[in-house]
């Protein structure tokens, strides 16, 4: 019937509805703000959390990760030697469109990430058991189960930011507001706000970027020097 419809109108045997023009039927779209941690709540987290803690954390504001991309980080991703990070994000690397990107490291990040890196297999990081960080299986009947240390390893840290005596912070977001954290101070910035969607490695929105524009490596290499400025990364500066 709407093809019908469709081929008289082409044909100007029938009008459109009247109504399509009318205001009555504008439809907004909400803008909705992008939640993200406090600059507190990023020092806070980043004072009272373990080495391993801090690492993944890093990772996260570091190199736009979530905790399954820490979790699956990969040797042959990873310059130790250079302090850098290359590679597609876990849930899109087989998409051909999503860009491969180059993080500097900042130095903390680069400390611990030796420190922490295991000697042999694929995987950078592994739990105390040799385990990978995180885990899925199929349990009985077919349920999907999964284990992640990062997640619950966050958990704990909650709980002791929660119970400190003076000024405790009640941290409401996951994990994954921190990657949200850095691409949206990289965002709030004049020039290197062009790199916010780079740095999360998603995959270009126009044809430009997909084809003809390949983002500078040395003006990136300063967004995120930047951005470890803003999360205390170079206090010596």
């Amino acid at each position: 019937m709407v093809c019908c419809h469709k081929k008289l109108w082409q044909l100007e045997q029938i009008e459109l509805p009247r109504i399509i023009d009318s205001k009555d039927f504008h439809i907004e779209v909400p803008t909705f703000k992008v939640e993200t941690f406090t600059d507190a709540e990023v020092a806070a987290v980043l004072d009272a959390a373990s080495d391993s803690m801090r690492l993944y954390v890093l990772l996260m504001l570091n190199c736009g990760m979530t905790q399954i991309d820490v979790a699956n980080l990969l040797h042959e991703e990873t310059d130790l030697r250079r302090g850098r990070i290359r590679r597609k994000r876990t849930k899109t690397r087989e998409m051909e469109n999503v860009p491969e990107v180059e993080y500097l490291l900042w130095p903390t990040t680069a400390r611990l990430l030796r420190a922490k890196a295991t000697k042999k297999g694929e995987r950078v990081l592994l739990n105390q058991r040799g385990e990978p960080l995180r885990q899925e299986w199929l349990g009985e009947q077919g349920k999907h189960k999964h284990k992640d240390n990062i997640a619950d390893a966050f958990k704990d840290l909650r709980r002791k930011l929660r119970r400190r005596e003076k000024d405790p912070i009640d941290l409401a977001l996951s994990l994954k507001y921190f990657r949200k954290t850095a691409s949206s101070r990289l965002g709030d910035h004049k020039v290197y706000k062009s790199f916010s969607q780079y740095f999360l490695g998603h995959a270009p929105d126009n044809v430009a970027d997909r084809h003809y524009v390949r983002p500078s490596q040395d003006l990136f290499d300063e967004a995120i020097a930047w951005l470890g400025r803003q999360f205390g990364q170079y206090p010596d500066e």
